[in-house]
């Protein structure tokens, strides 16, 4: 039986059963026990405490699985940290599957004395006791905040090797430097640094150029060597 076929045929019994009065039935409050959520099958696959998910979760026990707002109890979950996306399925009669997938940590930034953390999705979560090293890169300068979301979807749009990025440094005329792995410094324009990303990989590779510890591009069509 389909799934679709198996929810008609629970809809007709329950509308059966509140209507008709028959003694030999079962009685309204055992129905809306049978059909009261049981079973919750958690894919927590976030970084966000467990302990957190788990109290939201508690307040989902016993609801009537027909009368579950699907779009109402995934806001439960939105304002937990790392918490990206939530999917919740339905499985008549007294069981929901819950998937909760990552906001992903992309860097660190210190603002007003306090360390942040941010994700993928642009939240800063504030550092706390969190259970993380110092693998992710760092990200400074006045305003870097406001501005590195969009810089950073433009260096995953370019296919530029991210995880080769130790550190991050905006400055407010609106240009980035880049720090790398291999004690390399990239500094890059204001403008039109685009085409210079997507090239870049090429440019470290040219013979002129691989041994060469600084790449400046801030002046346009030169490359200053150091």
């Amino acid at each position: 039986m389909s799934n679709k076929k198996r929810i008609l045929l629970i809809v007709f019994i329950f509308l059966m059963l509140t209507t008709y009065k028959g003694p030999d039935l079962i009685s309204l409050a055992k129905f809306n026990d049978f059909f009261s959520i049981k079973k919750i099958e958690l894919h927590n696959q976030s970084f966000a405490s467990q302990k957190e998910i788990m109290s939201k979760i508690d307040n989902i026990y016993n609801e009537n699985i027909f009368l579950l707002n699907s779009e109402n109890t995934q806001k439960l979950f939105q304002n937990i940290d790392f918490v990206k996306d939530i999917s919740i399925r339905k499985i008549f009669p007294n069981k929901l599957k819950i998937k909760i997938t990552n906001d992903k940590p992309i860097a660190q930034i210190n603002i007003n004395q306090k360390n942040f953390i941010i994700t993928e999705s642009n939240k800063l979560i504030l550092f706390k006791n969190l259970d993380f090293d110092n693998t992710l890169p760092l990200v400074n300068g006045l305003g870097a905040d406001k501005n590195f979301s969009i810089f950073y979807k433009f260096l995953l749009k370019s296919n530029f090797p991210i995880h080769t990025i130790t550190q991050y440094n905006y400055f407010q005329i609106g240009r980035w430097d880049l720090y790398l792995r291999d004690s390399r410094l990239i500094k890059l324009p204001a403008s039109n640094y685009e085409k210079i990303i997507n090239n870049l990989d090429q440019i470290m590779l040219d013979p002129e150029f691989i041994d060469k510890k600084v790449l400046d591009f801030r002046i346009k069509n030169k490359i200053i060597t150091n």
